[in-house]
């Protein structure tokens, strides 16, 4: 039996959170699948609150994936991101 339970990101109102679809060079699907995951990586972290998610690797894969396939937002999954909160100036 599978007990993991998956935890969904959500923001201070309660919405649950999802990724970007992608944009500009990561939207190209002529592009090698690395150059598209360093562009989204790279310009699309999800900026909410007073953080931000920056996506790993294989999360990116997945939304460009989801995206190309289905067109398709996938939701913010707990452990597939980095979170960088900027101090308090």
């Amino acid at each position: 039996m599978y007990n993991d339970k998956t935890i969904f990101k959500t923001n201070a109102a309660g919405q649950v959170l999802a990724w970007d679809t992608p944009r500009g060079e990561a939207a190209k699907t002529t592009h090698d699948l690395e150059t598209r995951i360093d562009f989204y990586i790279a310009t699309q972290s999800l900026k909410v609150d007073d953080s931000v998610f920056i996506p790993n690797r294989e999360t990116v894969e997945s939304v460009l994936n989801a995206w190309d396939n289905f067109k398709s937002h996938l939701i913010v999954e707990e452990n597939t991101y980095t979170l960088y909160k900027p101090s308090a100036q």
